[in-house]
């Protein structure tokens, strides 16, 4: 094969396969894997909290993942969330409340709009959707009693008392707080149900680059969980819950700078066909 096909078969894949600027071209001789470490909050959605007097509660999970990008537009990779799950309600009726732990990995697919069709491969800021499949361990705890072991009632008033609202205990009964700690793990009284999960996670997000190695994305991820348990309440439904994160990245591999000007007066079309079929 001539040298010039050779060089036309450099430019063509510099020119579709890799990053480009109006100067340079940033050509990873070899796609390696990235790997990913954030923090977040999730937010879950249950059985609790289905009336007057919700406390929304949050909490943190870090994640990690490993992601192998395979050609412009796809990525695969593996990914894990270690964090917890809360929810807990305040009125007069219903004074329920619990907390779990969360243990969550999985595969996932990328799709990224960085792909040389609608952004180009080096974007400063770029989309990308996320969907995959994961397996959660979980373990759900209440807050049932104070570091005196005093069982909480929770009175008419609002108080929280260590004995039952009666007209008996209205002068002995001491108003306690609770100490939020989860001491009373739940269980169904009927059901020896499993403490995990499939999950299905479904997001999207935006990726930002600082550099050839390094950079970051913030996303939004909805996780719709195959079971009704995670609060220790069937009521219908599967429970789910949305983790919202930022993270940052490291690319493996190394790279290097053509710069395209060497090439502006070259007309590739006359060298191509001047070579075609020539071999």
């Amino acid at each position: 094969m001539k040298k010039s096909t050779v060089i036309i078969c450099f430019i063509a894949v510099a020119q579709f396969g890799f990053a480009q600027t109006d100067s340079t071209l940033v050509v990873p001789p070899k796609e390696l894997p990235s790997i990913h470490l954030g923090i977040g909050a999730t937010f879950f959605n249950g059985d609790y909290g289905k009336g007057n007097g919700i406390q929304v509660s949050t909490r943190p999970a870090l994640t990690f993942g490993i992601e192998q990008r395979f050609g412009n537009f796809f990525s695969g990779g593996i990914d894990a969330l270690y964090g917890k799950f809360a929810k807990s309600e305040r009125s007069v009726s219903s004074n329920r409340n619990f907390e779990s732990t969360a243990l969550q990995f999985g595969i996932k697919g990328v799709f990224h709009f960085d792909n040389e069709l609608m952004l180009k491969r080096d974007a400063a800021l770029s989309p990308f959707i996320t969907a995959g499949v994961g397996f959660l361990i979980f373990d759900a705890y209440s807050d049932l009693k104070n570091a005196s072991d005093s069982t909480y009632f929770y009175w008419a008033d609002g108080s929280i008392r260590d004995q039952p609202e009666t007209p008996a205990n209205t002068l002995t009964a001491n108003t306690i707080q609770r100490d939020y700690t989860y001491e009373t793990q739940l269980k169904d009284s009927a059901t020896n149900y499993a403490r995990n999960s499939v999950v299905v996670p479904i997001g999207f997000g935006l990726r930002f680059s600082t550099g050839k190695k390094f950079g970051g994305s913030i996303s939004t991820c909805y996780n719709l969980c195959f079971t009704d348990y995670i609060d220790n309440v069937k009521a219908g439904g599967n429970d789910s819950y949305i983790f919202t994160s930022a993270s940052l990245y490291y690319r493996f591999g190394k790279t290097k700078t053509v710069d395209r000007s060497m090439y502006k007066d070259v007309d590739f079309n006359a060298i191509y066909k001047e070579d075609y079929d020539q071999d």
